[in-house]
């Protein structure tokens, strides 16, 4: 781990963990068909959340970790993988 650095998201990506991207984030909507309004609530954020997450470049390390994790909860409910630098359906899922 970096010195001094002692960020959540630094742990993280020092323990290997894949924080996702904005990109993985629209095309996970995207498979889905699901607007920014359904993923908002379903993850039980604001639409605005949404929206600015979804404007960012790369990823998300600005963005609260709970935030993430209720955003990527909700859309792998929906039956999205999140995979290295992509997302798909999981099996049997339409």
């Amino acid at each position: 781990m970096p010195l001094g650095c002692q960020h959540l998201t630094c742990i993280l990506l020092y323990l290997g963990w894949n924080m996702i991207t904005s990109a993985q984030l629209r095309a996970a909507r995207a498979l889905k068909r699901m607007d920014q309004s359904t993923l908002a609530e379903k993850a039980g954020v604001s639409v605005e959340t949404v929206k600015r997450l979804e404007k960012i470049e790369g990823a998300l390390f600005s963005a609260n970790g709970k935030t993430l994790a209720a955003l990527q909860s909700a859309l792998e409910a929906a039956g999205v993988e999140f995979i290295d630098n992509g997302v798909r359906l999981r099996d049997g899922t339409k």
